[in-house]
């Protein structure tokens, strides 16, 4: 299996990033998000993810590759043609692994789930109660939240699913898109 060093080696992220015209899509979270976000992820080989945010569909390619073929992707975005893009772009690489949808992240994706990760790149005013019951026993959610509103602070947090409760501890601060 990939560590996450090595899948930020192996994905190009200039081709996910801009658009056909060569403009920055201004859906993309930076490097270190992107990396803190996964470490606490920690996708295993096999598992079900469920991703909240397609955007540019960098993270998408990043996470694919960690859950490898046996495994799945679910990236949900609420933009349409973000997510026909990354279609597009899915299927030029061969990794069929991976389903977009077009849909609010808040319902999550009943479709698919159990999950045994989900991701968020979006900040939710609460945690979506969709998130919770889509999550196996024992998954991870790794989401930003809002700390200081006023101060336009968020933190990321990984939260742990035990005897149907979501349980965690903030973990580090990022700015995200709301």
């Amino acid at each position: 299996m990939p560590t996450i060093p090595e899948v930020f080696q192996r994905v190009n992220r200039e081709k996910f990033i801009r658009k056909e015209d060569g403009s920055l899509i201004p859906q993309i979270s930076s490097d270190g998000a992107i990396r803190g976000s996964l470490e606490l992820l920690d996708v295993q080989k096999g598992q079900r993810v469920l991703e909240i945010g397609t955007g540019s569909a960098y993270s998408t390619a990043l996470i694919a590759l960690l859950s490898g073929p046996d495994g799945k992707v679910v990236s949900l975005d609420i933009e349409p043609k973000l997510t026909r893009r990354a279609r597009r772009m899915f299927e030029d690489q061969n990794l069929h692994q991976v389903q977009f949808e077009t849909r609010d992240g808040c319902n999550g994706w009943a479709a698919g789930s159990p999950y045994d990760r989900i991701v968020a790149w979006t900040t939710p005013d609460l945690l979506p109660e969709a998130w919770k019951h889509q999550l196996k026993e024992g998954g991870w959610v790794v989401t930003p939240f809002k700390a200081l509103p006023i101060a336009d602070t968020n933190v990321v947090v990984r939260l742990i699913k035990r005897n149907g409760k979501l349980k965690g501890k903030m973990s580090f601060r990022v700015r995200t898109l709301p």
